[in-house]
């Protein structure tokens, strides 16, 4: 039976048409589905254990804001505002529909509109973050 749960659930995570993406507290990538590294053009292997700001960008302007010359977003502004997110997430224990940018191995960006949810143990501690990510493009 515990054979058969493993199974459905692997089978599940992989066909879901999302973006999967677990992370620990600490923004720490754990766990990813298929469509994520599809999406994000890396193999699983890649990304796991590293944080999940390699991917998990701020817009770099805000739609009638002009992007001053030659400003780019460092890899400290999205460790940041992936800090942002999971603090929202855990002050409420999830987040709905929340317009982001996922940053692709090539470097090409593109809008997702990402689902998040507290992970807790039986003791309600918590363990980390299951996102869901869905390609807007």
């Amino acid at each position: 039976m515990k054979k058969q749960k493993i199974f459905l659930a692997d089978y599940i995570l992989n066909h879901l048409p999302d973006s999967v993406i677990v992370v620990n507290r600490q923004g720490t990538i754990m766990m990813v589905n298929d469509n994520c590294c599809k999406l994000l053009g890396y193999k699983r292997e890649e990304i796991i254990g590293q944080s999940a700001s390699i991917f998990f960008v701020k817009a770099e302007e805000k739609p009638g804001e002009e992007k001053a010359p030659g400003k780019t977003i460092t890899s400290q502004e999205n460790e940041i505002y992936l800090g942002k997110i999971l603090d929202e997430l855990i002050l409420n224990g999830y987040v709905n529909n929340l317009e982001v940018n996922f940053l692709t191995r090539t470097g090409q960006r593109i809008p997702v509109s990402f689902n998040g949810v507290v992970l807790r143990d039986a003791d309600k501690e918590i363990l980390g973050v299951l996102g869901l990510a869905r390609d807007m493009r």
